[in-house]
């Protein structure tokens, strides 16, 4: 269909509007006779799919789509639900191609077999260029990413919701949830920082970068409570929290304040702090989620919908990132903020 080369024409379209993956997003704002259609549905989302159930990340050669397809999916029923009977055909192509695509990313990316999967470009890490992860060219390098995990934890955790009201089988999905939580805690847990590191297999060693995706997986719930309350406590530190908004930038602020943390890292994202706020609501820490939530809003309302928002930019009195009115954006606000 006509809408569904035009959406993914615009998915894959690098602009100033972020990151591709936060391009799915915009899936939100869709009208429900778009999101009702099938071809028009997995268009946009999996419009570059192989036959193997790889979906690489727009144009880019070899890498890997982040795999949020699957609580993509789940939260557009969720917010249709007096519609998702009449959503639930596409819905249903669209669920077995998400696990089309998790079983292709288990099969071909997790080569300890322990349910962790690895991420060979930069483009994977979903930051970007977040500093210290691509700091040398090596065409072997492979990191067990935090964030790539969660997302994907997340995604599985979602399909098993969305095949459970579809009535599909969903024990490949709640295999691969359970495989993937037991080993990021065995593995990517660092007690010290009390967060989560990525690995890199090929020196054996954790990447102390301290960005965001060390907290975020709260949003699958793969810490326990009190690896949880940790985190919140190191959230919650001035190190981490943004002075000018209370909100959570994607590097630590004294990464920032040191080299910028490159490209749009050190902003803070709507999309990550969606993120995390519906990881903090899973714990029960109501209070910091409604602030996150809150100040969010506060940004989106002054200064439009950009996907990013600088504070480093605050004494040029417009820290927007991007296009004021960039379609994800907007649809995660409708989805999130503004109801």
């Amino acid at each position: 269909m006509e809408a569904a080369g035009t959406l993914a024409a615009a998915r894959n379209k690098t602009s100033l509007d972020g990151p591709l993956w936060m391009s799915d997003f915009r899936i939100w704002g869709l009208p429900l006779s778009e999101t009702s259609d099938a071809e028009t549905l997995c268009g946009y989302l999996f419009a570059a799919q192989t036959p193997t159930g790889f979906l690489p990340s727009g144009n880019r050669a070899g890498a890997a789509a982040l795999p949020i397809q699957g609580f993509i999916l789940e939260q557009l029923r969720q917010s249709s639900k007096k519609s998702a009977e009449f959503l639930a055909p596409a819905l249903r192509t669209a669920f077995h191609r998400a696990i089309a695509y998790h079983r292709y990313l288990y099969a071909h990316r997790d080569p300890a077999e322990e349910g962790l999967l690895v991420i060979e470009h930069p483009e994977e890490d979903g930051f970007g260029n977040a500093p210290g992860y691509w700091y040398r060219n090596s065409p072997t390098l492979q990191i067990q990413d935090p964030f790539f995990n969660t997302c994907l934890a997340a995604s599985n955790e979602a399909l098993m919701a969305l095949g459970h009201f579809l009535k599909e089988d969903i024990s490949e999905a709640a295999h691969w949830y359970e495989l993937t939580v037991h080993t990021m805690n065995e593995k990517l847990w660092d007690e010290e920082a009390a967060s989560y590191r990525a690995y890199d297999l090929s020196t054996g060693r954790f990447i102390k970068v301290p960005t965001l995706a060390g907290l975020l997986p709260m949003l699958a719930e793969i810490p326990d409570q009190a690896q949880a309350e940790r985190m919140l406590a190191l959230l919650e530190s001035p190190a981490w929290t943004d002075p000018a908004y209370r909100m959570y930038p994607s590097c630590r602020t004294s990464q920032i304040a040191s080299d910028h943390c490159g490209g749009w890292n050190g902003a803070v994202w709507p999309a990550l702090n969606w993120m995390l706020y519906k990881g903090l609501k899973r714990y029960d820490f109501n209070e910091t989620a409604e602030r996150l939530r809150r100040s969010t809003l506060h940004l989106v309302s002054e200064y439009g919908f950009h996907v990013a928002y600088d504070p480093r930019q605050q004494k040029q009195g417009h820290p927007g990132i991007g296009t004021p009115s960039s379609a994800a954006a907007a649809a995660l606000a409708l989805h999130w903020l503004l109801k």
